[in-house]
């Protein structure tokens, strides 16, 4: 039985494989027609439409800070790396309504403008102590890192620091001295 099917078989396995794996023919098959096409054809296609594209929006504020519509316009540039951005305060933390309980962290959400149009910055890490602080509709200068940002007007923020607008601008002016 062994010597049948190292010898005989096995060649009739190898012819089988071979003739399976012939190339393609390049021609057409058989009984379908090929449609010639005169060789003075001309198309006449519409004028070629010229796009125009919005400029990137302002990348910083006076102050040195950057702002947030700046930055996710532009995210390839700064993702992972640390920032300030300068927007206003569109949504309070959400506290736990249990006394006893508290999350990680929370999450709020910013913008260039208190109307809240136009690019939006969610930020996470914000503690509780901090949370509690917040206003609504108050202008802040965050300081972490870009995380992920999204069709160019939505992005996620990882924070290391937050202050008001003059908490920020005197360090400022005391780290130029």
């Amino acid at each position: 039985m062994r010597a049948l099917c190292d010898g005989p078989l096995l060649g009739l396995v190898a012819l089988v494989a071979f003739v399976a794996c012939a190339p393609p023919a390049l021609s057409p098959p058989e009984g379908e027609k090929t449609v010639k096409t005169p060789s003075n054809l001309t198309v006449d296609l519409p004028s070629r439409l010229t796009l125009k594209s919005k400029p990137a929006p302002e990348l910083a504020n006076p102050d040195g800070t950057l702002r947030i519509s700046g930055v996710l316009a532009r995210a390839d540039e700064y993702l992972k790396r640390e920032v300030s951005l300068r927007g206003y305060l569109l949504t309070a933390p959400k506290m736990p309504k249990e006394r006893n309980t508290r999350a990680k962290s929370l999450v709020v959400t910013f913008s260039d403008n208190q109307a809240g149009e136009g690019a939006l910055l969610t930020v996470k890490g914000v503690d509780h102590k901090m949370g509690k602080r917040l206003k609504v509709g108050q202008q802040y200068v965050v300081t972490g890192s870009l995380e992920q940002a999204m069709y160019g007007t939505q992005g996620v923020f990882s924070l290391t620091k937050v202050q008001t607008v003059k908490a920020f601008e005197r360090a400022q002016k005391k780290a130029k001295r």
